[in-house]
């Protein structure tokens, strides 16, 4: 076994629990959320909401977030993953690096595989 992944009775077993909030700034705005190309979410934000999702340990994470917008209008987004605040913090990783979105254009966060991607992030180096 070169890793805890290859071990037989903790691949389907374990799930990672992810929680994304979205934040209007300014009145309602459309926005579109997709996790792994699923649509989770296609409607108007007017407040605050949070968005769970329980994905494999071995999923790969890939989030895109389109929005609608008219000036001054934003989105703020937080992710939280198996406890771990991934943003702001990791916000750099994202295809536009920011979590505060106000453009017209799709936000990407996209992680392989998320213990060894966190592991990376936080400076710890790499694991296999």
């Amino acid at each position: 076994m070169k890793n805890f992944y290859e071990a037989k009775d903790i691949k389907s077993a374990l799930k990672l629990d992810l929680n994304l909030t979205l934040s209007p700034v300014g009145e309602q705005i459309p926005c579109r959320v997709t996790i792994n190309d699923q649509l989770l979410f296609d409607n108007l934000v007017n407040k605050p909401f949070t968005l769970t999702q329980q994905l494999s340990l071995e999923d790969s994470i890939n989030i895109n977030i389109d929005i609608k917008r008219e000036h001054p209008q934003a989105i703020e987004v937080e992710l939280d993953i198996d406890g771990y605040n991934i943003l702001p913090l990791h916000q750099l990783s994202t295809t536009v690096k920011t979590c505060y979105i106000d453009f017209n254009h799709t936000w990407n966060l996209t992680i392989d595989n998320f213990y060894p991607w966190l592991h990376q992030a936080q400076g710890q180096g790499w694991i296999a």
